[in-house]
């Protein structure tokens, strides 16, 4: 009599045993899933994404880095510029109080100079006449800015 021997049922959860590492040099090609392991990966293309960010967040700082300097520089200028005017400022100041009429007159007292005894006579002169001279002279430009400076002072 022979015997036969049954081989044990198997349950429907249970899924058939592959062998993962097969000893022959093929090996079984597998469609692409989501499921991929990290070892099937292709790097390249992730690799040159993240070298393409760093280089274009590097572009970033290096961009702000210069403008930063620019705006030291255009801060200097500034600084500069303002030292400049305050110094032209002072400039016309010193100019109009040594032009003030006064300040002639004491002056002139001080060479020795002497008013004159009757107003100077116009004498006519022959061929064409001058030019007339313009309403603004450099010297009354900024009169009316100055002159609130000046205070009471001659």
């Amino acid at each position: 009599m022979t015997t036969a021997v049954l081989a044990p049922r198997r349950r429907s959860s249970e899924r058939p045993r592959v062998n993962r590492h097969p000893r022959s040099s093929a090996r079984p090609v597998r469609a692409a899933s989501a499921g991929r392991s990290a070892r099937n990966v292709n790097w390249g293309p992730l690799r040159l994404a993240g070298v393409l960010i760093v280089l274009g967040l590097m572009s970033i700082v290096g961009t702000h880095a210069m403008v930063a300097a620019g705006q030291v520089n255009i801060d200097r200028m500034t600084d500069q510029t303002r030292q400049a005017e305050a110094r032209y400022q002072q400039a016309r100041v010193e100019y109009a109080q040594l032009a003030s009429p006064s300040n002639i007159v004491t002056r002139a007292a001080a060479l020795g100079l002497v008013p004159a005894e009757a107003p100077p006579i116009a004498i006519p002169v022959m061929g064409t006449p001058p030019k007339p001279a313009s309403e603004s002279t450099p010297v009354l430009d900024g009169w009316a800015n100055v002159k609130p400076s000046l205070g009471t002072r001659p």
